[in-house]
């Protein structure tokens, strides 16, 4: 298996399960404690409607990253923030996990 590439990530294997980019979990937490949960299908513009958009202006190539918001439950609304130390985990489904620590 290939190691996350981020200088200190630790990172686990894809599960065996699969999901379509169009309903695929996505977890995050920190410092071993859930704080979000949610999955793609929950966005407001679908996967495909996102990739379409940039596709317009831009060219999308294999591994490129697509960062679209974040659901609730961490920053300003919960009042708690991360700090240097605190390990964040992010787990995508059917792609892996990675976790690192905040500096």
């Amino acid at each position: 298996m290939p190691t996350p590439s981020a200088p200190g990530a630790r990172g686990s294997p894809p599960p065996t399960r699969s999901a379509t980019p169009a309903t695929c979990g996505c977890r995050r937490g920190f410092n071993g404690e859930l704080r979000q949960d949610s999955r793609t299908s929950d966005l407001i513009f679908g996967v495909q409607a996102c990739l379409d958009f940039i596709a317009q202006t831009n060219t999308l190539h294999p591994g490129d990253l697509v960062l679209t918001g974040t659901p609730s439950g961490v920053g300003q609304a919960s009042g708690r923030f991360l700090a240097s130390g605190d390990v964040v985990r992010v787990e995508i489904e059917t792609l892996g996990a990675i976790e690192h620590a905040v500096a």
